[in-house]
């Protein structure tokens, strides 16, 4: 039941785009799940979500990352 809760503040964090509150929740039901067979089998889920959420977090970082050099790092282009 507490994993059930966990799950869905996870979800509902990573709407929010709160991603390390999500990765955290996401994690600790994978921890809980490696001491319980009937859970085990879920663990890549959990562990995938939580791939999903860092992917999410880094994107953003890079995507700026990205269109900052890409269009304010040609100094020649604004200089004219």
């Amino acid at each position: 039941m507490a994993n059930q809760c966990l799950l869905k503040v996870g979800a509902f964090a990573a709407d929010l785009e709160q991603y390390d509150k999500a990765i955290s929740q996401f994690e600790t039901v994978a921890a809980r799940s490696l001491d319980n067979n009937l859970t085990k089998f879920s663990l890549r889920e959990y562990l995938f979500k939580a791939g999903l959420c860092q992917l999410a977090k880094n994107v953003k970082y890079f995507y700026f990352h990205f269109i900052f050099f890409n269009y304010y790092g040609k100094e020649n282009y604004w200089t004219c």
